[in-house]
Parts: C-alpha cells; sequence; structure tokens
C-alpha cells in the first residue's frame, strides 16, 4: 500500500536525524588530526634545525624526523578514512532518498492515473444506466408457470 507525501518525509527524517551528530564527529576527527599534524610538522621542524649543529644529533633528529614524518601519513591515511566514511554515509542517505523520491514519484503517477480512468468508467456506467431502463426482459415466475414482463434495471457497483 502506498505512502503519503508525509510518510515519506516523516520516514527520511528519522533516518537522518542522527546524520548532524555523526558529521560533526567525524569532522571534529578530521579537525583533531589536523592539529596533531600541524604540531608533528612543527616538531620535524625542529627537529631540523637542531641537527644542523652536529653530526651525533644529524643522525638521531634524522631518525626521529623519519618516525615523525609516518606519524604524518597516519595521520593523512587516518583523515581520508574518516572522510571516506563520512562520504560513503552521506551517499547512503541521499541513494535512499532517491530511492523513496522514485517510489513516491511512481504512487502519485498511479493515483494520477486511477483519477483519470475513474471519471470516464464512471460517466460509461451512468451512460449504461440511463440506456438500460427501458429495457425490457421476459422472467419466469418463482413457481416456473407463466410468463411476465418485467423492466430490468442494470446497476453497476
Amino acid at each position: 500500500e502506498g505512502c503519503s507525501l508525509g510518510t515519506y518525509l516523516e520516514n527520511y527524517l528519522d533516518s537522518v536525524s542522527g546524520l548532524p551528530a555523526e558529521l560533526k564527529r567525524n569532522f571534529s576527527l578530521i579537525e583533531e588530526l589536523d592539529e596533531r599534524t600541524k604540531d608533528t610538522v612543527e616538531e620535524i621542524d625542529t627537529l631540523s634545525r637542531k641537527s644542523i649543529v652536529d653530526d651525533e644529533r644529524r643522525n638521531k633528529a634524522k631518525e626521529k624526523v623519519r618516525k615523525r614524518y609516518r606519524t604524518c601519513l597516519e595521520f593523512a591515511d587516518e583523515k581520508i578514512s574518516i572522510a571516506t566514511q563520512t562520504y560513503e554515509m552521506v551517499d547512503k542517505h541521499i541513494r535512499r532518498l532517491d530511492i523513496d523520491l522514485k517510489k513516491f514519484e511512481a504512487e502519485l503517477e498511479k493515483a494520477r492515473t486511477q483519477r483519470e480512468i475513474e471519471p470516464k468508467t464512471e460517466a460509461l456506467f451512468s451512460k449504461k444506466q440511463r440506456g438500460s431502463e427501458g429495457l425490457r426482459a421476459i422472467k419466469r415466475s418463482k413457481k416456473g408457470k407463466g410468463r411476465k414482463l418485467v423492466k430490468k434495471k442494470l446497476v453497476f457497483h
């Protein structure tokens, strides 16, 4: 059985009610990763400046810089993962809305078609009823004896 526009809208709004909170959470995570990346890059800059001073510190600093770059890459990968999840979450809701919209449009078209057919059908039945009022039919009486002439009226439901 078909749903009304209100029902479709209510169902969709129920399904997306948690979406803003999920989006906010994901964007907050990305923002936090950005801050951590920024701090790590600043640390890399500091280590790079210190490594220029002497060779022993340079080797230790290079290793720390490599680790910090790997950390930055991990942050970037995590941000990409969160962004992908966010995109998929929003895309899922858009696809559902598209499907529900197509169903609703089909139901509207079906209702529109039925409304167009009903008046034509009613007009057709009305003409048959008026034309049949003058018909006479021979009907056998209950006892089976004799026949009598009766008027027959067609009634359509």
